[in-house]
């Protein structure tokens, strides 16, 4: 591990893209974390916003635009049973 951190550090500056892949894998991973526990605490909000821009793109009128707001709905109950 430790000879694989000291390579990495003379490495690095030759590697330009593995730098950038590595920087975006280290911002995108805590912005989904934050966006996932986000969606969990104002879940209700959410489908409510969903349900309303469905509404104005002329999506309820499919039967699985209802059911898939419908499941969205009602997961907290079914998670709390």
């Amino acid at each position: 591990m430790v000879i694989a951190l000291i390579s990495s550090i003379f490495v690095w500056g030759q590697i330009f893209s593995l730098g950038i892949a590595t920087l975006v894998i280290l911002t995108v991973i805590p912005l989904s974390i934050c966006a996932f526990a986000a969606l969990v605490i104002l879940r209700q909000k959410f489908v409510s916003a969903i349900r309303a821009l469905a509404y104005k793109l002329h999506l309820e009128r499919f039967s699985f635009t209802q059911r898939g707001l419908d499941v969205l709905q009602s997961l907290p109950s079914r998670m709390a049973a």
